[in-house]
């Protein structure tokens, strides 16, 4: 129930009890290990997902762009632990101490902290579960032209925002799991699937930009990328 609204409570009550279990989880994971980036950012996105269940006029901007800031503090390490990963360079995950990462963990986990004592001191309006539905209905609607505008362009950018509504509409999925019946079961998984591989599309474009001009490698994987947008699109007019 850590990432789930439950049904017969306050909506309000549960928006919130939920956003502090994510954010104290997000700042125990980069306080134990600095370079936990990746972690920290999912927490990062699954709480910006929780803050668009809500009305426009009851989100709480300045929490959002905090948790924007906190995130994007470890986005070049993250950037960095791809290229290790994919290329088999770097440290393969042995654990630095201190140095840039530490200062980057340290930075992202105070801007969370402040976040979520804001968020526990916000006041949201009164929300109840039809203007949670309805703030989900617009956010599977963005899925729809976001799936548009990337099988029109096909570049880097347009599947990234494909990507962040995909994953937006799907933790919109978990947390209101319950509201939406047995049926929407199957939608989560396969939600679950086109983020994974959306996310394997965005590391080789992060790859591939690092890699020289007309390199080998870097004609390698753009042509393994292009392969996997191809089959991104198919998955995504599916749940479309």
């Amino acid at each position: 129930m850590n990432f789930r609204l439950q049904r017969h409570a306050l909506p309000e009550a549960e928006v919130k009890r939920v956003f502090a279990l994510q954010a104290e989880a997000a700042v125990k994971s980069i306080k134990a290990d600095p370079l936990a980036a990746h972690a920290f950012r999912k927490r990062a996105k699954k709480l910006r997902a929780l803050l668009r269940l809500l009305p426009e006029e009851s989100r709480p901007q300045e929490v959002d762009a905090l948790i924007k800031a906190a995130a994007k503090s470890l986005s070049a390490l993250r950037d960095r632990q791809v290229i290790e990963k994919l290329t088999g360079t770097g440290e393969s995950g042995a654990k630095r101490k201190g140095g840039a990462p530490g200062k980057a963990a340290a930075k992202a986990a105070a801007q969370m902290r402040k976040a979520a004592k804001k968020f526990a001191g916000a006041y949201l309006g009164g929300i109840d579960e039809k203007a949670l539905l309805g703030e989900y209905e617009r956010t599977r609607a963005k899925v729809g032209a976001a799936l548009e505008n990337a099988g029109t362009s096909g570049t880097d950018d347009d599947f990234h925002r494909l990507r962040r509504w995909v994953k937006y509409h799907w933790y919109h999925v978990r947390l209101l799991q319950d509201h939406l019946g047995s049926g929407i079961k199957r939608r989560r998984r396969k939600l679950c699937q086109l983020g994974k591989a959306l996310g394997n599309t965005h590391d080789l474009a992060i790859l591939e930009g690092k890699l020289a001009p007309g390199s080998k490698q870097r004609t390698k994987a753009a042509e393994k990328k292009a392969r996997l947008m191809g089959r991104c699109l198919k998955q995504a007019r599916k749940l479309a």
